[in-house]
């Protein structure tokens, strides 16, 4: 088992009655499983972001990298004359 750390939190008198709602109703054992979960699904989720802004952050990079910018024009005309040799 890793480290504990204990810490105190102050949460909404809301979120407090619908957290001892789930323990009592059984859904959870404590309040620390309850608070223990929503911190790993956060840390989760935090974790992916910072992954996605990473893979954002590679692909704006190649395309800066990938050459000089096409006009909307030149990019319309290409897709044009591409679909007019397969009709």
């Amino acid at each position: 088992m890793s480290a504990v750390e204990k810490i105190i939190i102050t949460v909404p008198a809301d979120l407090a009655q619908r957290l001892r709602q789930s323990v009592d109703g059984g859904e959870y054992a404590s309040a620390n499983e309850v608070i223990s979960e929503a911190l790993q699904e956060w840390a989760m989720k935090r974790g992916a972001g910072i992954e996605d802004l990473e893979t954002l952050k590679q692909e704006i990079k190649a395309g800066l990298e990938s050459g000089a910018p096409l006009s909307a024009d030149d990019v319309f005309a290409d897709l044009r004359a591409r679909y007019a040799k397969t009709s």
